[in-house]
């Protein structure tokens, strides 16, 4: 489980060891994929026997858009200063300014208060971890 809204409601300082976390993982040789809710488009998995669907990507390039978005999230940041981006806002996943105020090609951006990520650097699994990249406009 992913889990940044804890962060964002208790203790902004701590907010980039998330997507940090995830880096180190990717620098690792392990493929991220984003796990999603069936609410949000995903076929539900009776069974664990069941194949594994493409998972769309977390990719370098996402967790640096949230990286960038932790930067702006602190007291020095100047997000809450912006209006929200129209297109985010249409989504109407409106929590405390995110994710409708943050970059919408982050992987913060694909989700409300938290998802699943599935990694792995197994040859069997990696191939259904390179889907398309996640966000909310990949």
């Amino acid at each position: 489980e992913y889990s940044p809204h804890i962060v964002e409601r208790n203790n902004i300082s701590h907010l980039s060891r998330m997507p940090r976390m995830l880096l180190a993982l990717l620098a690792a040789g392990f493929k991220l994929g984003h796990v999603m809710r069936r609410d949000f488009g995903a076929r539900e998995v009776r069974s664990l026997s069941e194949p594994l669907e493409m998972l769309p990507a977390v990719t370098e390039t996402n967790l640096k858009f949230d990286l960038f978005d932790c930067l702006q999230m602190t007291e020095q940041g100047l997000m809450w200063l912006r209006p929200p981006c129209k297109e985010m806002a249409s989504y109407n996943l409106i929590l405390d300014g995110v994710p409708e105020r943050i970059h919408p090609k982050s992987f913060r951006s694909a989700f409300e208060i938290n998802t699943n990520v599935w990694a792995s650097r197994e040859p069997r699994f990696v191939p259904y971890l390179e889907g398309p990249a996640v966000g909310a406009f990949p």
